[in-house]
């Protein structure tokens, strides 16, 4: 069965929205550390998706009120992890390995939700997949970096929230309530959180930042994120999670692309193997 009208697109704009969002993290966590990188970043996301609220209001009931409250809670977890080591590497190292987040997605979607896809959807994620699988060729000690853990756990901190998240939408009906009521309770826990670690010894600003330019990509890095994640939940109300979460699968080749314009982060031949084959998993996905 074909996803609904739009579904790709919007996924496609929500991965797009992600990873510029990505690239601006890796300069202000540069600078200002992690903690201060999701308290811009989570505080931020709320002004989109505050504006989705105040258009589209409505009541949720106590349970799809809990499970938005707990997706909330992981989603800061999430933040925290990631950051941690993307103030230590590479913003396409770091972001490459966000390839954990849609799998559980996917997996958690048909077992669930019981979203359906194609043998034709399946085999074009799995290239996709295999595609990815060219970000390891030349980093033979990914498996071994410790500075990569957090993100591992962060991202899986992530699709935890998506399942929380989409569980709320599902049962309540509705994309607005569940997902701001998720983030301001993210924000609340990250404030606290930051609270206890702000005198960490690696939580000091890097000396000769300039505070109102990094100021300005904090806000634009929450707001991209917001929306994306406000644009993402349409996915769920379409039934569109598993597929939505296949397209995320790009994400890290966007990243890697921009980060090379960007910050000059060597494209390798293998990863530009591996692009073109995701690309190709891609159109297979779209035509499919």
């Amino acid at each position: 069965m074909a996803p609904p009208d739009y579904a790709i697109e919007l996924a496609l704009l929500a991965v797009t929205i992600f990873a510029v969002s990505g690239v601006i993290q890796k300069r202000v966590a540069d600078r200002i550390r992690d903690a201060r990188t999701a308290v811009f970043v989570v505080g931020f996301g709320i002004l989109p998706l505050l504006a989705m609220y105040l258009l589209y209001f409505n009541a949720l009931s106590t349970s799809a009120l809990i499970l938005a409250v707990v997706s909330g809670i992981f989603f800061m977890g999430g933040d925290f992890l990631y950051f941690d080591s993307l103030e230590k590497e590479q913003v396409s190292k770091a972001y490459s390995i966000g390839i954990v987040q849609p799998l559980l997605v996917i997996i958690f979607s048909v077992a669930v939700l019981g979203e359906h896809i194609t043998t034709l959807e399946a085999v074009a994620g799995a290239i996709m997949i295999f595609g990815l699988a060219f970000l390891d060729t030349e980093k033979k000690r990914l498996r071994r970096d410790r500075k990569m853990t957090p993100a591992i756990l962060g991202n899986m901190s992530w699709a935890i929230y998506w399942m929380f998240l989409s569980s709320s939408i599902v049962s309540s009906g509705q994309i607005a309530a569940p997902i701001i009521i998720s983030r301001m309770v993210g924000f609340a826990a990250i404030l606290l959180v930051f609270g206890v670690l702000r005198n960490r010894k690696t939580e000091r600003i890097r000396k000769n930042t300039n505070i109102k330019r990094i100021a300005l990509l904090g806000a634009a890095t929450g707001i991209l994120d917001g929306a994306g994640n406000g644009i993402w939940a349409i996915t769920v109300t379409l039934k569109s999670l598993a597929i939505a979460s296949m397209i995320q699968l790009l994400g890290p080749f966007i990243v890697i692309v921009i980060a090379y314009l960007v910050y000059r982060e060597r494209l390798s031949k293998a990863q530009a193997a591996g692009l073109l084959i995701a690309v190709a998993g891609a159109i297979i996905l779209a035509i499919s």
